[in-house]
């Protein structure tokens, strides 16, 4: 597996890659109920001997859907949060709203990182000097063929 290698820090701020012999032993697991037009999904992610260089131990996801009857348009809410020492304690809120035009079009708003985007502070990197993202808002069209 290659990964980083944070001992190795150059001059320009970057980090160097290795490659090291690793076994993972990793848990996804996830339920799912439908309310009517609702549906609520909540899971669970754990690294138990290793965790990658990217990931955190322990992170927990809920999400909340709804899609109308003539399934024109819906939307979701949802939030993971990252239990870790290395964690900023901060959640991930996540939302997208969506309209299909047609059957060949979709036209969404998908927000990432809510709380990061409108407050303008930065999402530390794991464990690392590193920033991520803060937040985004994205606009798009989707086409079906």
């Amino acid at each position: 597996m290659w990964e980083a290698d944070y001992s190795s820090k150059k001059r320009t701020g970057l980090y160097g890659f290795k490659n090291i012999e690793r076994t993972l032993v990793t848990t996804d697991s996830g339920i799912t109920f439908n309310f009517g037009l609702f549906t609520l999904r909540g899971g669970w992610r754990a690294h138990w001997n290793h965790v990658p260089s990217n990931e955190y131990k322990h992170s927990v996801e809920a999400v909340l859907s709804y899609e109308s009857d003539d399934e024109k348009w819906g939307f979701s809410v949802g939030s993971v949060e990252s239990i870790d020492t290395y964690s900023d304690k901060c959640p991930n809120l996540k939302g997208s709203i969506y309209y299909n035009m047609k059957n060949v079009m979709r036209l969404s708003l998908e927000i990432e990182d809510a709380i990061k985007l409108f407050s303008g502070k930065d999402r530390e990197y794991v464990d690392s000097d590193y920033l991520t993202r803060p937040g985004s808002a994205t606009v798009l069209a989707k086409f079906f063929f």
